[in-house]
């Protein structure tokens, strides 16, 4: 599991149910290692709790990464983690671990927030989308994602979607727009 991205709590990244949600993951799937790579304002606190839930062992920190180290991040990973917060505030937070699991093909659990409706197609809504701060659907999502990865197929229809939010397309759209109106 990944999680990628900022370390901070009050930004919206509901990063303090992730020791908890490991924990649970591992009663019924004890192999699952949670990586973690970036920073923030809460990274001290965030180890914290999984040292205190004793999981030193079934996670790996990265800390900031830049982009030529993210081919070597996450080329092992199966699932990328977003968990996020559903207040107000938080829905037009940052949705880049979606935008890369969409680009990678990888499954990503999150919750109905913000963007994420539209840059995950509706077909995998129901298996990606998690109740906002409710750990035990997360930790069920992430379970039956583990149980039965995507097919190459899938895979594929997640890096075609994401292929409409590029940045040369949305510019291009973007540009027409304009044109449009002139």
């Amino acid at each position: 599991i990944l999680y990628i991205g900022s370390l901070t709590i009050s930004s919206g990244h509901k990063i303090d149910i992730l020791p908890p949600l490991l924990k649970k993951a591992l009663e019924k799937n004890p192999k699952i290692k949670l990586h973690i790579a970036g920073s923030g304002d809460d990274e001290n606190y965030l180890k914290s709790q999984l040292r205190q839930l004793g999981l030193d062992s079934h996670y790996q920190y990265y800390g900031r990464f830049t982009k030529e180290q993210l081919p070597d991040i996450i080329k092992n990973i199966n699932v990328i983690i977003d968990p996020v917060d559903a207040s107000i505030n938080a829905r037009a937070k940052s949705s880049f671990r979606v935008c890369l699991a969409m680009a990678c093909g990888l499954p990503v659990i999150t919750s109905n927030i913000g963007i994420r409706p539209f840059l995950i197609p509706p077909a995998f809504h129901n298996r990606f989308f998690a109740q906002p701060n409710d750990i035990s659907d997360y930790t069920n999502k992430l379970l039956a994602t583990l149980a039965h990865p995507l097919s190459q197929q899938e895979k594929q229809v997640l890096i075609q979607h994401s292929q409409k939010y590029s940045w040369s397309n949305l510019a291009s759209l973007y540009l027409d727009k304009i044109n449009s109106l002139i």
